[in-house]
């Protein structure tokens, strides 16, 4: 009986600590973007429109780019020779 009693009282702990945390990991809907990277220009702009889900990106263009013309320039792909 005492085991049960204590093991509550620890879930009840737990429970209150993670709401308690949560509340600070929630990100400010209000607050301004971050600053752009120094090397990044803008290339296009486009609207974006959601049924409310999450929209995901991807960098697939450098990914594309990187498989059409191959590995950068001096780059061997593995150990010198």
């Amino acid at each position: 009986m005492f085991e049960n009693t204590v093991i509550r009282m620890g879930i009840r702990l737990l429970t209150l600590w993670l709401f308690t945390v949560t509340g600070f990991a929630v990100a400010n809907p209000m607050a301004e973007p971050p600053a752009p990277f120094p090397q990044s220009t803008l290339e296009s702009t486009t609207r974006i429109e959601s049924s409310g889900h999450l929209v995901l990106f991807s960098p697939v263009r450098e990914i594309r780019t990187f498989r059409s013309h191959g590995p950068p320039a001096g780059d061997r792909g593995g150990a010198a020779l």
